[in-house]
């Protein structure tokens, strides 16, 4: 019985040993599998937090310099039309500041930045919606257009705003980042009022009896401002 016994004990134990020991190694590969993987997501992230910060610098130095000029020109020509145009350029560098802000750490994913940086940005489209809807009304009761250096203005902002907004958008959705997707929505819309302006140019100059539909562009931008900036605040209250 004793001898039975031990042959059992040679060759049961071993295997059983050498099973544990397969085991340990299997789980240790799996450790060191999900440690390279989580590197690596923490070295894209960390890429995709740089791509940010640098787009948001190229977008405060842009838009800064455009609203300057834009603003001194308005100042020299008193045109209502450019100075509107200066000031949702400016407004468009300090959303830009808020992302800056909110990229700037070590941590990408905070939450609470994130939130504060939507709330900031809801309030900004509401100043936003302030100053268009303002500008488009008075172009209306003045019957005033677009001319002259506001033309080459609005091409060169609505290149530059085109191409941050679509790769702010490719980043926000990469980083799961909602403020910075936010903030591309101000940058498009800047693109998208240069683009129907310069449009409305056209048709002015071929029918002047349409001199009202840049304004009208602009009044229907501002309510998007109003809509998408109320949502914004109210998703941010809600949580």
């Amino acid at each position: 019985m004793d001898e039975a016994q031990q042959m059992w004990e040679k060759k049961i134990i071993p295997n059983w040993v050498d099973g544990k020991d397969e085991n340990n190694e299997n789980m240790s590969e799996k450790a060191i599998l999900l440690q390279h993987n989580q590197q690596v997501v923490d070295k894209t992230a960390a890429r995709l937090r740089m791509a940010a910060i640098i787009l948001s610098w190229i977008s405060v130095i842009s838009a800064f310099g455009l609203g300057i000029v834009a603003t001194f020109f308005a100042c020299e020509s008193d045109s209502q039309s450019m100075l509107s145009f200066g000031l949702d350029a400016l407004l468009d560098s300090f959303s830009s500041m808020v992302i800056l802000w909110r990229f700037y750490g070590s941590v990408v994913n905070s939450e609470e930045k994130e939130k504060i940086a939507c709330g900031i940005l809801g309030v900004l489209f509401l100043i936003s919606f302030g100053s268009l809807a303002s500008k488009s009304i008075f172009a209306l009761v003045v019957h005033e257009t677009m001319e002259g250096l506001t033309v080459t203005v609005a091409i060169v902002n609505g290149i530059i705003c085109s191409i941050l907004g679509f790769t702010k958008i490719y980043v926000g959705f990469k980083l799961d980042s909602r403020a910075l997707r936010t903030d591309s929505a101000i940058t498009l819309t800047g693109a998208v009022l240069s683009f129907m302006g310069l449009i409305s140019i056209e048709v002015y100059h071929l029918n002047e009896n349409l001199w009202y539909l840049d304004d009208i562009f602009g009044l229907t931008c501002s309510l998007f401002f109003l809509v998408y900036g109320l949502w914004v605040l109210w998703t941010v209250l809600r949580k």
